[in-house]
Parts: structure tokens; sequence; C-alpha cells
């Protein structure tokens, strides 16, 4: 096709007519992006390691014991860089998901908190994804930066408000779901399930849920059930909803993942495991709180992130 001007998020002079040719890349593992013959621009989607999520606490009967806090997905962005701006060779890193925090081993030891993703960049800060936030013990939601940084528009949002800081049942990430169709939305993960003093036990909460850009429902992770249950891992290339239609009729394969469910809390056996989060990016959940004697549930891995690059080249 012959062409003189390319239209995307504005107007592109090619300097002359061509054939134009449009390249999806899918990166995965970090390495080296080389600029293509007769490259006019690229479109670019980072997306960062997905946060690890909290332990819960282990405690002595009749203690209040909090459920693992929740960890948020990998920050996202979407960026044209243009030719002039880009190097024969750019470096790139994909951000690895953050580790969950170990259960507890030691009686009446309260819950850890879960590693912060890995940051995926490309080009030296040209575009980058940031890393979800940690999942925290305390029981407390939490959020990461509201400001926008290098075209980071995601919400490193918690999905349960309240990570059984009472002693309850985790709360659902589907709890936070976006009922539009706002790419740069990319939810947390749920907590686990704690125990109040009455030693009741309590389930985890489920993963997130995200619409695709049909309007589609992506699938949920489930949470632990009381008495232990490990929370379900989060699905990976769950959702298409952060990618521009130019990537979606190029047939893109890679999708953000969905984030991992909360695990249940116990007092005669091991807390529940939180969900790992999906490929890619996606959160960690909250680990179950036990008793004395009892590991605690683990926190759930975040998952690894992803650049997908489109390149628009005119020959």
């Amino acid at each position: 096709m012959a062409v003189g001007r390319l239209y995307n998020k504005g107007t592109v002079s090619t300097g002359g007519s061509g054939t134009y040719t449009a390249t999806l890349r899918e990166y995965v593992t970090s390495g080296t992006w080389t600029k293509p013959a007769g490259l006019v621009f690229i479109e670019i989607i980072c997306v960062g390691g997905g946060g690890g999520g909290a332990c819960g606490a282990r405690q002595a009967g009749g203690v209040l014991a909090i459920g693992g806090g929740a960890a948020g997905s990998g920050g996202s962005s979407y960026a044209i860089l243009e030719n002039w701006y880009l190097n024969p060779t750019e470096t790139y890193q994909i951000g690895a998901g953050g580790a969950g925090a170990a259960g507890r081993t030691t009686d009446s030891t309260a819950g850890g908190a879960g590693a912060v993703g890995g940051l995926t960049n490309f080009g030296s800060g040209k575009a980058r994804g940031l890393g979800g936030s940690a999942g925290l013990a305390t029981g407390n939601s939490a959020s990461g930066p509201s400001s926008v940084q290098y075209e980071d528009f995601a919400r490193w949002r918690i999905g349960g408000q309240n990570p059984s800081s009472g002693g309850g049942q985790g709360g659902s990430a589907s709890t936070e779901s976006f009922a539009n169709q706002n790419w740069s939305a990319i939810l947390g993960a749920a907590p686990g399930g704690g125990l109040a003093t009455t030693n009741l036990t309590t389930a985890g909460g489920a993963g997130n849920t995200y619409y695709s850009n049909t309007g589609a429902v992506s699938s949920q992770a489930a949470g632990g059930a009381a008495g232990g249950g490990a929370g379900g891992n989060g699905v990976d290339n769950a959702s298409n909803r952060i990618y521009t239609k130019t990537m979606i009729n190029l047939g893109a394969t890679k999708n953000i993942g969905g984030s991992g469910a909360g695990g249940g809390s116990a007092t005669a056996t091991a807390g529940g495991n939180g969900g790992n989060g999906g490929l890619y990016g996606g959160a960690g959940g909250g680990g179950g709180a036990s008793r004395n004697g009892f590991t605690s549930g683990a926190g759930g891995n975040g998952g690894n992130g992803l650049i997908i690059i489109v390149e628009h080249t005119v020959t």
C-alpha cells in the first residue's frame, strides 16, 4: 500500500510514498531491540511486574490474627515514539514479579509484607511500566503513586478494601473491578482470611475481573476456603483490554494477567497460601492466618511484566 502520511494519535509525515507495514513484537525476557529499516514510529505498551502478597499472621488462640494483605498489579503505559527519538538499538528490561512473603513458622508472629514488582523499562526510560505495590502485613488497604510518571497510567490499587484487619474474611478483589473499558486500570489482588479472637475461620477473597475491549468479563480466581484452603492463581493472558486496535488486528497473543486470590485462615492446620498473579503483571494474593503450631499462609508471587511493540515502517 502506498502512503504519504500515517494517521495514529495525530499525523506523522513519512516524507514520501512507499509500502507501509505494521509489525507486532512481543517481549517477555530482557534484551535489545533493533530499529528496523524505514521506521516511522512505534506503538509501545509496557507492563511492570506484579507485586507479591503478604503472608498471614501466626498467633495464639484467642488473639487476633490478621490475614496477609494483597499486592498491586504491575503498572502499564502506552506511548508512541517516533523514529528520530529512537537509537539504532535500545535495551529493555522486563520487570520480574515480586515474591510473596513466606508463611510464618515462629509462634506469635505478625504477618510479613511481600516484595514490590520489578520495573519494565525500554530505552532507559523512554517507556516504562512501574512494578506493582507489595502486599502489606498490617491488614490495611494500600495503593501506589497517584501522580502520572513517565506515561504510567495504571492504578496501583489493592483489591480488598480491608484485608482482614478485624480477623474477618478477605475482601474480594472483584469489588474494585471497573465497569468501563479503561485499558489503563490494572487491578490488584485479594487478601487472605484472618482469625478473630473467637477462632472463627474465614475464607480468602476472590481475585479480580477485567472487562476486555469487547466488554467481555474475564474469569476470576476463587478465594481459598475457610480452614486453610489455598487461593486460586490468577489466569494468564486474562484480558486484552490494554491493547490498541492496531495491536488487536495484528493478532497479539500476550495479555495482562488476572490477580491471585487470598488464602483461607485455619486453626488446626496451616493457613492457605495466596494465589500467584497471572502472566503478565498480575498481583499476588495474601496468605491466610493460622494459630501457633501451624505455618501461616504464604503470599502469592506476582506475575512477570511484558513489552509489546508495533513497528510502523515505510520502505
